[in-house]
């Protein structure tokens, strides 16, 4: 019901701002005007006077809240944006890695040509590693791997 008359007055009052549409909706929510109604002239005199000097205070309070929020979203938006750098690099640095590690051992495109480079390997751990890199290698996007047939 609230955000229906949110809607209703953003469109019939399209250049009221946010806090006194906000004061709109509260003030018909909450039944203030039968509040003040039984209430005695002169508490309503006092209640006037305090809100038109606390006006001012108010809006500046919503401001610097509206400022507040705004800052706190763009931390959160540097944060994932630093995040999402910081991953692009382990991911660009695991690449380079790779990429070495292929130089080092080379490419292995036919079945024949791993079957001579693991015999040639010494221990098993060198040999599950040099098959780990070339299957990385694979699942990279190289094209006419010993793993897929080719």
């Amino acid at each position: 019901r609230a955000f229906a008359q949110l809607d209703r007055l953003r469109r019939e009052k399209p250049n009221a701002s946010l806090i006194a549409i906000e004061g709109m909706v509260l003030f018909s929510s909450n039944k203030t005007a039968e509040w003040l109604q039984s209430q005695p002239e002169e508490r309503r005199r006092e209640l006037f006077r305090s809100t038109l000097h606390g006006a001012e205070s108010h809006r500046h309070l919503y401001r610097q809240r509206c400022e507040e929020i705004r800052q706190h979203q763009q931390q959160q938006m540097k944060q994932r944006e630093a995040r999402r750098a910081e991953k692009e690099s382990q991911e660009l640095q695991a690449r380079q890695g790779l990429s070495d590690e292929i130089g080092r051992v080379g490419f292995w495109s036919s079945p024949d040509i791993v079957a001579a480079k693991l015999s040639a390997l010494l221990t098993v751990s060198s040999k599950v590693a040099a098959l780990k890199t070339q299957s990385a290698s694979t699942l990279g996007g190289e094209s006419g791997s010993a793993f897929s047939g080719q």
